[in-house]
């Protein structure tokens, strides 16, 4: 299901095994964070449905290029064949397509645009509200093609490759625009993901990718970013390193809120005649991802599991009635790392149509539908949907609940009176 992985992903650093020059030490990554043997985090199945198991979770650091990435690739079609996450609807996320999308139109005019890891079609349907046009998305997920085709957006059933990357620019013809949204830290191949933008870019197309920033993983503490979708944890300094020698180079970075810290590297072709934007360079002189930094987040990580474990505990032994809200990635790492069990939380409520009447991966907690934190009486919820915890605090205002506490896990572990 899954092979190891000793080699950096942007600058092999690990690429030789023996020993160099008298006296000199093989090239190894360093073990940073060790979360044990964990589910794959979406894999939300109902009673009698097969599991697709369970692999280490280790974060390994490259010292060269200051690339942290897991030790283990699981197969991509375990992952993403039948994928349970949709993108997001929410305002906030609508918020984020309009920043992004302003920041994009400062570099190039609207126009045709292919999006790797398209999910349902959402971006893509935003953008040709915003008049580009010619849009081809790429997705390997079978559900989700199919509901972003029923949208009208021409999607490319497959993984990103040389045939998906052939027929993208054949059915869309030199895009303004190629952008991943949060999927180039899923992939292993590296480089193979740059020769196939090679394929699909003209002279003057824009690439965009989205990624979760390991400066703000690493300054939040949000070790539940960690699983096994998430190859990478992505450095600018890393990113630098995978394009040296390469058609392509950093043009700008810009950074959002989103996610709990996210930016968008902009890449150009080396010949087009646009020059990099002072942001490139600015990002690189203060960037910190050092292995002293990813060794504290570890430390860092086990205390906040130990901490919610306590609490959640200590809550259960006094009769309190505790539930999760968001059965997201992260609330799997979660109640992994804390090896909760419903003893514990004894429902994860969700709006996902997908996830509800399924468990927790590796658990036997069931997800709910949305609102039954409340409906159901429950004294405390576990908000594991941390990143949107403001919009979701905020509806819930208007509800008018009351008569149970939030309890956030990140950035600091409290208590909120709902």
């Amino acid at each position: 299901m899954y092979h190891d992985v000793t080699k950096c992903r942007a600058c092999d650093f690990g690429s030789w095994d023996r020993q160099g020059k008298a006296g000199e030490s093989p090239e190894k990554l360093v073990p940073v964070l060790d979360l044990g043997v964990q589910p794959l985090a979406n894999d939300f199945r109902q009673t009698g449905q097969e599991k697709s198991g369970y692999a280490p979770l280790k974060v390994l650091y490259c010292p060269r290029c200051s690339l942290a990435q897991l030790s283990v690739v699981v197969r991509p079609e375990v992952l993403y064949s039948n994928y349970a996450y949709v993108t997001s609807n929410s305002r906030t996320m609508r918020d984020h397509f309009g920043t992004l999308t302003r920041d994009i139109l400062t570099e190039i005019t609207a126009g045709p645009a292919i999006e790797i890891g398209s999910n349902d079609g959402l971006f893509l349907a935003y953008l040709s509200d915003l008049g580009f046009g010619n849009l081809v998305g790429i997705d390997p997920a079978k559900n989700l093609a199919e509901r972003a085709n029923k949208l009208g957006i021409t999607t490319i059933n497959d993984f990103f490759n040389p045939d998906s990357a052939e027929a993208a620019r054949t059915s869309c013809g030199e895009p303004s625009l190629i952008i991943a949204r949060h999927v180039f830290c899923h992939v292993h191949d590296w480089h193979g993901f740059v020769n196939n933008l090679n394929a699909m870019a003209g002279k003057n197309t824009l690439i965009c990718l989205e990624v979760p920033y390991a400066v703000d993983q690493l300054a939040a503490g949000s070790f539940d970013q960690v699983y096994h979708e998430h190859l990478s944890y992505l450095s600018i300094k890393a990113m630098k390193a995978l394009l040296n020698d390469t058609v392509f180079h950093l043009h700008r970075i810009c950074h959002y809120p989103v996610h709990g810290g996210a930016i968008v590297i902009m890449i150009r072709r080396n010949d087009a005649k646009e020059p990099p934007h002072p942001s490139v360079e600015q990002y690189l002189e203060k960037e910190d991802c050092s292995e002293k930094r990813w060794l504290d987040f570890a430390g860092n990580a086990h205390k906040q599991i130990a901490n919610l474990r306590e609490m959640v505990e200590e809550l259960a032994f006094k009769g309190r009635r505790i539930c999760g809200y968001g059965a997201s990635a992260k609330a799997t790492v979660w109640i992994s790392a804390c090896e909760f069990t419903r003893k514990q939380i004894g429902i994860v409520c969700d709006s996902t149509a997908q996830k509800v009447g399924c468990t927790i991966p590796g658990t036997d907690i069931p997800v709910t539908n949305e609102g039954d934190h409340f409906t159901g009486c429950f004294d405390y919820v576990v908000l594991f949907a941390w990143n949107y915890a403001r919009e979701i605090m905020e509806r819930e205002k208007g509800f008018n609940h009351g008569g149970f506490s939030w309890i956030v896990p990140v950035p600091k572990l409290e208590m909120i009176t709902a």
